[in-house]
């Protein structure tokens, strides 16, 4: 719990306990623009400085991706496997930049924007090629084309960002009725 304090994901009450942080649109956009800034750095450096063990640690990772059903299925262990598969993935993209404090408040941040990614999906997935998305950052990655790459990650973020902002806009304009 003192972890999850220190990471913001719950709040200590005194003489209460613990509660979970309320999600927030000024806390969502701040974290997708800290994960933009931070990810396509990684990503930048990591096409740099990949090499061919780079490169198949990307194609397997994009491979073990590809083969699981999308994040929308009804069965718990399928998404569980595509959650672990696409941080793989996303991990794999960015696992051959040298600077480690990057690759830190990274990690840091993917996992801080999980259960936005995860309301994001449920209100999206059905309407959205995840798949193409993460096929069209695997090309560009392998082509080294660093600015395709970091534009195709950037539009990819903030494309579930802005799901989820709709999603919860509609949400609340159904309680103001």
């Amino acid at each position: 719990m003192s972890r999850m304090t220190a990471e913001g994901l719950v709040i200590a009450e005194p003489q209460k306990g613990f509660r979970i942080s309320a999600v927030s649109l000024a806390d969502l956009n701040d974290l997708t623009q800290a994960r933009i800034e931070i990810e396509a750095s990684c990503l930048r450096h990591s096409i740099e400085n990949g090499n061919v063990t780079w490169e198949s640690g990307l194609v397997s990772a994009y491979h073990c991706l590809s083969r699981i059903a999308g994040p929308d299925t009804i069965d718990q262990y399928e998404a569980d496997a595509w959650n672990t598969a696409h941080e793989a993935f996303h991990e794999a993209l960015v696992s051959a930049c040298p600077n480690t404090w990057l690759l830190r408040m990274r990690a840091m941040l993917f996992e801080q924007t999980a259960r936005y990614r995860a309301m994001s999906i449920a209100m999206t997935a059905k309407n959205r090629d995840i798949g193409d998305e993460h096929r069209r950052l695997l090309d560009a990655a392998l082509a080294k084309d660093a600015t395709k790459a970091s534009e195709l990650l950037i539009h990819h973020i903030q494309t579930t960002s802005a799901a989820l902002i709709k999603g919860l806009a509609s949400i609340q304009a159904m309680k103001e009725q």
